[in-house]
């Protein structure tokens, strides 16, 4: 399942996110050990396609948040879009939840974004 939170209002996307992750405790992962998030500073492309392809320990769901990935990460040119459009063309799995949480709204000309 994949999920693009964005916009102005980023309480509302907050809100929503931990709606999500609550939601996803309750019925996949009680104590929470599968859901891992991927901020801008220490993300790259391999890091991605690493934890989309790993398994959970005890659970076979995972949740994967990735954070300002298109308003930071890509304008830095640190990962190129192409390259994460490989990767969810290739890895997206039912059993894995991936949110996109973006706290501006992206630039719709963008490959991701489409």
């Amino acid at each position: 399942m994949l999920f693009f939170l964005y916009g102005q209002d980023n309480f509302r996307s907050l809100e929503r996110l931990n709606r999500l992750k609550v939601d996803f405790i309750k019925t996949y992962d009680l104590k929470g050990q599968n859901i891992f998030i991927l901020e801008p500073e220490d993300f790259n492309a391999v890091q991605l396609k690493t934890q989309l392809a790993s398994t959970g320990l005890f659970s076979q769901n995972k949740m994967i948040i990735v954070k300002n990935l298109l308003s930071q990460v890509l304008k830095e040119g640190q990962t190129k879009p192409e390259s994460i459009l490989k990767i969810l063309d290739n890895r997206l799995d039912d059993n894995i939840t991936l949110i996109f949480c973006e706290s501006t709204a992206p630039d719709k000309r963008n490959k991701l974004f489409k």
